[in-house]
């Protein structure tokens, strides 16, 4: 789980194994792989380093990048 901000400021989880994809269009937006939408306040360089971390914690390893 990552932890983002709406636009609105509230703070949400997300599951880092259900973003399909991330946006800048110019508001971040996480696509999940249920089709939804979520436009956050992080910028996408920013949301991929928390997925990344997301990751590593997971799995225990340093070598995902």
């Amino acid at each position: 789980m990552i932890t983002v901000h709406r636009l609105n400021g509230e703070e949400i989880d997300v599951n880092v194994w259900l973003i399909e994809s991330i946006r800048s269009t110019p508001d971040t937006m996480l696509v999940l792989t249920n089709g939804h939408l979520i436009t956050v306040r992080e910028d996408r360089d920013e949301v991929r380093a928390l997925c990344e971390a997301a990751m590593r914690r997971t799995w225990g390893r340093a070598d995902l990048a």
